[in-house]
């Protein structure tokens, strides 16, 4: 009798976990056909001219060493690229770092203290004036091969991206670039300062312009991010000076030209995010292409509870949840939000905690960056209001309207500047005489990284 018990002791465990792993098995019966939008999906190829006077390209080649063909190092660097991903091998295979120049941190804080720390200066205008022209003179010589490559660049007919859907897909090197940015902004408030109003505002809304460009071009999501952080800190920038400089707002129409040209129907979230439900799906075949275990017995059980092409569905309608969302307009956002938990938690379906019936590994897969994507839209629709509230701080200046009519002419103007989010009209705080928009996310790009925009106007 002893025995029995002691046999039984032995075996209940052995039996409960074979009753589980039956139910799992017999739930993920019977696989799916593929959808042919998903099939579509997973077949990416780049661009047919890609390598044709394409800014990407180059900037590719920003950290090149000096006198070395930047051009030709972006070619060499993206060409070996595609070659991986035609092969879908995780490791890079030949390598290009003869041509880079070698970072260190020394080089990189250097970088760093010739620009403004906009999440900790309160003024960055105030920080470049605050620097002597020897010191500027000193720090263009030092870039100034950066800078030619960053003028080739701008000069390229195309800007056409070329990151196969990896998500270990190295990117380009976006930190000179925002480098080359910036000494650009410096030179034009430079001119600007001295007494060169005109032809300073009209180099800075230019470089303005082409960032605007990159980021309605792009189509990843790190590079509209960077692309986005840039066009903020130029509107930012632009506030400042406009505030310590009032003869530029007889150029108003341009500075307006700039601002209302930066649509949110032209940004690319959508596309970014479609990039990254190409790379979810890339991801998702790789771990099921791939051995889960060299052990025979733990390869078939893994196999037994996989349904790969059902899988790779699931994968594709979950990523395009977030698509569908940076589609909406912000006033519909938070309600759509809602609405796509709601059906996040019917597609994941029976589970506990983070293990599910039916296709586990995907769901778990997919569910581990589940409240991240939002946060990137969220900042585009914040930089929606960011450019509603500098152009509404804009016609108010150039109206002339008085201070007293001013909580009116914003009630008037709602519907052309408004609250993004809301759908009305931007808060005015009578108190301190500024406009305020409260932001969804913290940004790098505003001091101390304050979801709180506000403009005085003066």
């Amino acid at each position: 009798m002893l025995k029995k018990i002691l046999l039984w002791t032995l075996l209940a465990p052995l039996f409960l976990v074979l009753v589980v792993f039956a139910i799992f098995a017999m739930a993920n019966l019977g696989d799916q056909e593929l959808r042919p939008e998903v099939s579509q999906s997973l077949q990416w190829q780049p661009a047919a001219h890609w390598q044709e006077s394409n800014a990407f390209v180059m900037l590719y080649g920003l950290n090149a060493k000096s006198g070395a063909d930047s051009y030709t190092l972006g070619i060499e660097h993206i060409t070996n690229e595609l070659k991986r991903y035609q092969q879908r091998d995780q490791r890079v295979n030949g390598s290009v770092s003869s041509l880079i120049v070698a970072e260190d941190d020394a080089q990189l804080k250097q970088l760093d203290s010739d620009r403004c720390r906009y999440n900790s200066e309160k003024n960055c205008l105030e920080f470049y004036l605050g620097r002597d022209r020897k010191g500027e003179d000193e720090i263009l010589a030092r870039n100034s091969e950066l800078m030619e490559r960053f003028r080739l660049l701008k000069n390229s007919a195309h800007y056409i991206e070329v990151i196969p859907p990896l998500l270990d897909a190295p990117l380009p090197p976006y930190s000179y670039m925002v480098h080359a940015f910036e000494l650009e902004r410096m030179k034009a408030i430079r001119k600007i300062d001295a007494g060169e109003v005109q032809a300073g505002l009209q180099d800075y809304l230019g470089n303005a312009s082409f960032a605007r460009r990159l980021y309605a071009q792009s189509g990843n999501l790190i590079s509209v991010n960077v692309y986005m952080a840039i066009v903020e800190r130029d509107m930012r920038v632009l506030g400042e000076i406009l505030a310590k400089y009032p003869e530029a707002y007889k150029y108003a129409p341009d500075i307006d030209l700039y601002l209302s040209s930066i649509k949110l129907a032209e940004s690319s979230m959508a596309s970014a995010l479609a990039h990254e439900r190409a790379s979810n799906l890339q991801v998702v075949k790789t771990t099921f292409d791939q051995k889960v275990s060299e052990n025979f017995f733990t390869e078939k059980l893994a196999l037994a509870v996989t349904r790969k092409k059902a899988s790779l569905n699931f994968a594709y309608d979950w990523m395009s949840l977030h698509v569908d969302l940076a589609k909406q307009p912000a006033h519909s956002y938070l309600d759509s939000y809602q609405e796509i938990e709601k059906k996040r938690e019917a597609m994941l379906g029976l589970g506990y905690g983070n293990v599910y019936l039916r296709d586990p590994v995907v769901k778990i897969l997919m569910n581990v960056g589940r409240g991240a994507y939002h946060s990137y839209i969220e900042r585009a629709h914040d930089l929606e209001g960011a450019i509603n509230l500098h152009r509404l701080s804009l016609a108010i200046r150039v109206k002339n309207i008085h201070r007293a009519e001013i909580p009116a002419f914003i009630e008037k103007t709602a519907s052309e500047y408004p609250n993004p989010y809301t759908n009305k009209a931007m808060q005015w705080d009578t108190t301190h005489g500024a406009l305020i928009f409260e932001a969804k996310q913290e940004s790098n790009s505003r001091y101390q990284k304050s979801k709180k925009m506000q403009l005085f106007v003066q």
